[in-house]
């Protein structure tokens, strides 16, 4: 009679061969489930700075105002976004110096993942550059509100219909991290 084969079981070769396999697997993925946490807040902060432009534009026409999406930049806050409402439908009729209708501060809720060091969402390019005010008209046009003339396209001067962009990108200890991100 042969006791072997009633003995069915794992070898300790074959246990070493399945962690192995298991500890690759792993390693390969730790880099991925790492950069989703510290992708996270920027993703967000793009998806709110979607947000406030379409909310911007959808106020325009729903009111028949124009409505003006201030892009503050500022390197030791990274950026605040404000929505100034308008008395009329001309850019003209926007008043940055009242109280904004909604405020999106870009590091509002950003919470370092790591908790070390200093982590932050940025601006960090606007286009055309230097753009502060984008206007949205009742009409469904966006302008820049200094010039009162669609935004200009990213490639040129040429006429474009409301190509702004704002470009955000991670920042830790004063140093760009990561991908930008283009709203």
């Amino acid at each position: 009679m042969n006791t072997r084969a009633n003995n069915r079981g794992f070898t300790l070769i074959e246990l070493m061969i399945v962690m192995v396999v298991i500890i690759v697997v792993a390693a390969t993925a730790m880099p991925n489930v790492l950069g989703l946490k510290h992708n996270r807040p920027l993703v967000n902060a793009t998806q709110q700075t979607l947000s406030m432009a379409q909310y911007t534009k959808n106020r325009s026409v729903n009111d028949f105002r124009a409505y003006g999406l201030q892009i503050a930049t500022d390197a030791g806050v990274g950026g605040i976004l404000r929505v100034f409402r308008g008395t009329g439908p001309q850019c003209g009729s926007i008043n940055v110096n009242g109280e904004a209708s909604r405020t999106y501060d870009i590091n509002s809720e950003y919470k370092d993942p790591e908790g070390i060091g200093s982590s932050q969402i940025r601006i960090v390019e606007t286009f055309p550059q230097g753009i502060e005010l984008v206007c949205f008209t009742p009409d469904g046009r966006v302008l820049d509100a200094a010039t009162s003339q669609p935004v200009s396209s990213v490639l040129g001067d040429q006429y474009a219909a409301g190509e702004a962009v704002i470009v955000l990108q991670r920042f830790f200890e004063g140093q760009p991290a990561g991908i930008r991100h283009n709203v």
